[in-house]
């Protein structure tokens, strides 16, 4: 089977999650990490930052593909449920369950452990291979081995015998009064006349020679006689010299002309029938075999599987079987107490101070004191004293209860309470808690836990009660309480009810207040972007933006007949504070800003010019419509000084959209475009208000760092260091190089 692949350090965070949360199908990993993972397909775990992965808040994901760092991924895998994967979520290929159990089933039922042959061992899976004409098969537990004699012979050469100068097939020719015959396997020679005394030639291969009598001497497999006194037999057995063969195994091969098999690793064989080879290995008990784990090895009868380390063995018919519960390799955990913190992977639990410490249904700690345990000693804070008894009171929205020798406690979530914002007639102040003090012939109470209520007393004698506010002090017959400032007052019976709003959302909203006076107006660099830092500390919601701007509209002398329009485009921008900058500890304090939205608007200015006249066209915007004006003029003057077309203009920018209350960075970038006479680009000129705040200062020789452009008076506040007409998609707070100039806007509904 195919192994998933793995990777060492193979993690990552989110930084584009998958839409929607919780069904996406991709996910974006920071830049340049996607390279850290192996080759798909494999499984990661998928968990929030912070935390460890637990069932409860990780998702295991198949990743079937990679581009760059866009992980395309399957969700819920290995039993586990989709969870909502946001930005700053963690991703790891994790070693999980899956990753066990291909490797369990990859592993053989049945094994031989270790085998020799020859010089070399081998452990593992032993496959008997047919060759040489020896065929193997398996019967029960049995392997057995049979050869089919010399089925496939080959050529043979007789060293000693040559006839004719032949080898290979011998060839029996009749000559010298010799006739050759053959019989069964029987080569039979006959002379054909009475032996002379003289004497006679033969000759073979080797030379010749004379003789009277003639001997046959048995050799190389051929065996002669005689038969009715005149007649030489021959017989040959048909293998005297057998050809060297081969045999292979897995340690080399070898050359034979006998094979002999040996004894060894419980493997027994033997021959039957004559021509077939047997072998059978010993039953379970009867032999042992070798087993090595580690830097060890014995030989065996018997082996026995523990349960250990998070494994389990099981035993089916002939199966061995074995499940993993999955925490091998445990990480570290987080403990603290009163005098520090420290991580463990066992924690151990101490009796002391009367504490007893047990276990229970194998994974309850539990804890019991004493009975008459003496008084002991109870520290808080930067007190210690001794007591008997301990008295659990209820405070800053905790409450304590006894249930049996339980003691539990709850909590309301408002520990740690905002500063809220009250006013009155007398100015206004913050506050936590905010107390109602009698006066002025008023009683306060609460009703219901979370009800303020007030009473005044009846008037006496049907005259006034004298009621102060601010400075001003009367004697009133009747109070009217009007709802403002967030504050709505109800009358139930003879119960004053005031009720505070925490939601309140702003129509309009002014960071810096305009200057209808203002003279310093200055015309904005072409491709700069300039950043305003904008903190409301209330949700706004608003439709336009308005600025102060002052314009000029230039045409070219009517002496020049030509035509031309110029355009100047105003694009604005909003960033908020990333919650994922990694070099933050908080949202508060994070430097990376990531653009939340953008927009432009464009205005217009066309003059059209002959040699008698010059008319000209102009669109514009105020706070409540756009608008446009034209005219025309005779003889030579190119600057008109109409009052709709020249000075201080409110400058509308509209765009609609609701925020929080937060901190904010504002960027505003211009650019223009001219078409027609070559006079075309002074046609139109505008001026934004600019206020200047306080001369430009370098921070450094206060906070030690002389270069710091971070270190401005009005974090924020300042121009990109970046020359492009572009917006980026975000941007740090180093980037911002110091300008104390502010461009006065007013946001509103």
């Amino acid at each position: 089977m195919a192994f998933d692949a793995h990777s060492n350090f193979g993690y990552s965070t989110v930084a584009v999650a998958p839409a929607p949360a919780l069904t996406g199908l991709s996910l974006t990993v920071q830049a340049g990490q996607g390279a850290l993972f192996p080759a798909v397909p494999f499984n990661c775990t998928v968990w929030p930052a912070g935390v460890a992965p637990l069932a409860s808040n990780a998702e295991i994901v198949r990743v079937t593909n990679i581009a760059g760092d866009t992980l395309t991924i399957v969700r819920a895998q290995e039993g586990t449920s989709a969870i909502a994967i946001d930005v700053g979520f963690q991703i790891a290929n994790t070693t999980s369950n899956k990753v066990f159990t291909d490797i369990e089933t990859a592993i053989p039922v049945t094994f031989v452990s270790n085998i020799s042959a020859g010089a070399q061992s081998a452990s593992g899976q032993i496959v008997f291979a047919n060759a040489n004409g020896i065929t193997f098969n398996m019967n029960a537990g049995t392997v057995t081995a049979s050869h089919d004699g010399i089925t496939s012979q080959s050529v043979q050469t007789q060293n000693a015998v040559s006839v004719e100068g032949s080898t290979g097939n011998i060839v029996f020719a009749n000559a010298n009064n010799i006739t050759f015959g053959f019989n069964n396997s029987t080569v039979t020679a006959s002379a054909g006349l009475t032996q002379s005394t003289q004497p006679v030639a033969a000759s073979a291969s080797n030379g010749s020679f004379l003789f009277s009598t003639l001997a046959f001497s048995n050799a190389n497999g051929i065996t002669f006689g005689t038969s009715a006194g005149s007649i030489i037999s021959a017989s040959h057995n048909a293998l005297t010299s057998q050809s060297n063969q081969a045999a292979s195994a897995s340690n080399g091969s070898f050359t034979f002309q006998t094979l002999g098999f040996s004894n060894a690793n419980n493997v027994t064989f033997g021959t039957s029938a004559g021509g077939i080879v047997t072998a059978s290995v010993a039953a379970a008990g009867a032999g042992s075999v070798n087993f090595s784990a580690g830097t060890t090895s014995n030989n065996l009868a018997s082996v026995t599987f523990a349960n250990a380390n998070g494994i389990t063995f099981g035993l089916n018919a002939g199966t061995i079987t074995a499940s993993h519960n999955g925490l091998t390799s445990q990480s570290n955990q987080a403990a603290s107490a009163s005098n520090g913190s420290f991580t463990f992977q066992t924690l151990g639990f101490s009796n002391a101070n009367g504490v007893t410490f047990g276990t229970s249904a194998g994974s309850i700690v539990t804890a019991s004191v004493g009975a008459g345990v003496a008084a002991g000693s109870l520290a808080a804070g930067g007190s210690t004293m001794a007591l008997g008894q301990v008295v659990f009171s209820n405070s800053n929205g905790i409450s304590f209860s006894l249930n049996g020798s339980t003691v539990t406690a709850s909590h309301d979530a408002l520990t740690s309470q905002s500063n809220q914002a009250a006013s009155a007639s007398n100015g206004s102040f913050t506050f936590q808690t905010l107390g109602f003090s009698n006066a002025n012939n008023v009683t306060f109470g609460t009703s219901a836990g979370s009800i303020i209520t007030a009473s005044v007393a009846a008037a006496g004698g049907g005259g006034s009660i004298n009621f102060s506010a601010g400075t001003t002090s009367n004697n009133l017959d009747s109070v009217v309480f009007n709802n403002s400032n967030g504050v709505s007052f109800g009358l139930d019976g003879s119960t004053l009810t005031a009720s505070i709003r925490n939601d309140i959302t702003m129509s309009r909203f002014e960071p810096v207040a305009l200057n209808a006076n203002a003279t310093s107006f200055g015309s904005p660099a072409q491709n700069l972007i300039f950043i305003d830092p904008i903190n409301p500390t209330d949700a706004i919601s608003f439709t336009n933006m308005v600025g102060l701007a002052s314009w000029n509209f230039i045409i070219p002398s009517s002496s020049t007949t030509a035509t031309g329009r110029h355009g100047i485009t105003r694009r604005m921008a909003f960033y908020s504070r990333s919650v994922t900058d990694s070099g933050a500890t908080n949202f508060s304090n994070s430097n990376t800003w990531v653009t939340m939205w953008s927009s432009e608007m464009t205005t217009t200015g066309l003059w059209s010019a002959t040699s008698s006249s010059i008319s000209g066209f102009w669109g514009w915007q105020t706070d409540s419509t756009g608008g446009s004006s034209s005219f025309s003029t005779q003889g030579t003057t190119s600057l008109f000084t109409n009052s709709t077309i020249i000075g201080q203009k409110l400058m509308l920018f509209p765009y609609a959209t609701s925020m929080a209350a937060g901190e904010y960075l504002m960027a505003q970038a211009f650019s223009s475009s001219t078409a027609g006479g070559a006079s075309a680009s002074s046609v139109l000129r505008l001026s934004i208000q600019i206020m200047t705040m306080m001369t430009n200062l370098s921070m450094g020789a206060d906070f030690g760092n002389a270069s710091a452009t971070r270190n401005t008076p009005i974090p924020g506040l300042g121009v990109y260091s970046v020359t492009s007409g572009a917006f980026p998609a975000s941007l740090h707070t180093s980037q911002i190089s110091i300008l104390m100039q502010r461009r006065g806007i007013i946001f509103k509904a």
